[in-house]
Parts: structure tokens; C-alpha cells; sequence
């Protein structure tokens, strides 16, 4: 059910290899289960993105890059974990240090979630009554 949907310029097959290898495992140290976490790797040609209205050319600085974790509610403290593991394998992956992305985490309750043609609770009725991912109390 979590979804992180990763944009940068376009970039070799062995690093998207890695990317999703590495995002995977930082999302598992946050605290998501492997068995359901989902990645998708957009890119962008140079001069399709930019940064203060200036298109960006390969050269002018690092290259706009996004990640956006689509999740049911999160407590803070797994928010937390997962931009910082996130970013962290991003940069390992990609071999630029210091080249970090934004993370944008975009959270929905179970009702706005479907699977396999339901709302998810109507599929798994174990997530009917769940409030956060995790059903964590220190929100």
C-alpha cells in the first residue's frame, strides 16, 4: 500500500536497479513491510525540470529530484525516519553525496485507498478500524 514514486534525470539502468533496491530497504527501517512497499522511477530529460524559473541544463547545480511517499497516516517519528533513510539511500545509490532529494510524504486514510478493485477495508477488513499505518499512539 505505500507508494514512493521517485523523479530525477534520466540515469542508467544499474542505478535505477539500485535505487529501488536501496529505497526499499531504507522504507524497511523505517518501518514499512517489504511485501507491500511499491517504487516507481520517472525521469526527466535535461531542460524538462528546473529550479527558480531556470530550466536545468546538467550543469547549473544539482538536478531537481523528488521523492513522494504515498502512505496511509504515519506517526511522526516513522515521517521522520523515512526522510532521513530515504535521503540517505538516494545519496548511496546515486554515489553523489550530499545530492539529496525532497520527500514529500502524502498520507490517506484507509477509505481513500483501493485494492483489487475495493476499498480496502472492504478487501482486508482488518484495516476498517486502523488510524495509522502502523496503528502507532504517538502521533
Amino acid at each position: 500500500m505505500p507508494f514512493l514514486d521517485v523523479t530525477l534525470p534520466r540515469t542508467s539502468a544499474e542505478i535505477k536497479k539500485q535505487l529501488i533496491a536501496k529505497l526499499t530497504d531504507a522504507a524497511i527501517e523505517a518501518g514499512f513491510e517489504r511485501e507491500i512497499f511499491r517504487v516507481c522511477i520517472r525521469e526527466y530529460e535535461i531542460g524538462d525540470a528546473g529550479r527558480a524559473g531556470v530550466p536545468w541544463d546538467g550543469t547549473n547545480g544539482p538536478p531537481p529530484l523528488h521523492l513522494v511517499l504515498y502512505t496511509p497516516r504515519l506517526p511522526v517519528r516513522m515521517k521522520k525516519a523515512a526522510i532521513e533513510k530515504l535521503s540517505r539511500a538516494f545519496e548511496t545509490a546515486t554515489s553523489q553525496p550530499g545530492c539529496y532529494p525532497i520527500v514529500h510524504i502524502l498520507e490517506y486514510s484507509y477509505d481513500n485507498l483501493g485494492i483489487h478493485g475495493k476499498i480496502s477495508w472492504e478487501e482486508h477488513p482488518e484495516l476498517k478500524e486502523r488510524k495509522f499505518y502502523n496503528d502507532a499512539a504517538d502521533y
